[in-house]
């Protein structure tokens, strides 16, 4: 997958076929500033990123945009210290019809935010778990929109197991805690 997103441009969209996802270049997975949209083709019960419990599933982090678009993976056993599933800093794109599950770290077990105003539609954050905080979610000074969005047995051994906030100012619209 990541051979794929570094030889495309922004606009350009790839489609990733049914299957499990596993290894270097297809775990931590980088979208580099580049908005393009990473998009399965029969959805997150048939295209699963497992990071083995090494790694985490995708990082944005080089000034991506609502263009810059995540649909339609499960990204399951993710370990990092911030951001188990997913890692956000200084990046906003949108992600959708994901479920992230069963993926650890110190804060931020399912997802990491750091100034973003990512949107988020039809996710699932699911089993996570974060050391200190945010077992589901974790933001710091970030303000994204959820939409039908929905956090189950997410657990923080000391705050925040759905969602922990730090200067934060999400947007919750048919969502469930």
């Amino acid at each position: 997958i990541q051979n794929a997103i570094d030889v495309v441009d922004d606009g350009y969209t790839i489609q990733v076929a049914p299957g499990t996802y596993t290894g270097d270049g297809n775990i931590d997975l980088d979208f580099d500033g580049k908005n393009i949209s990473l998009i399965s083709e029969d959805g997150p019960e048939a295209t699963i990123i497992d990071c083995g419990d090494t790694e985490r599933g995708i990082t944005f982090w080089s000034g991506e945009d609502s263009t810059s678009v995540l649909d339609g993976f499960t990204i399951t056993n993710g370990n990092r210290s911030s951001g188990g599933g997913i890692y956000i800093e200084g990046s906003s794109p949108s992600i959708r019809n994901c479920i992230i599950t069963n993926c650890s770290a110190d804060d931020g077990g399912g997802m990491y935010l750091m100034e973003s105003t990512s949107s988020m539609t039809d996710v699932t954050f699911s089993g996570n778990t974060a050391d200190n905080k945010g077992g589901g979610m974790y933001l710091y000074s970030s303000s994204p929109t959820l939409t039908n969005v929905t956090f189950s047995n997410n657990t923080a051994l000391e705050l925040g197991g759905g969602m922990y906030l730090q200067g934060s100012s999400p947007t919750l619209t048919n969502s469930i805690l």
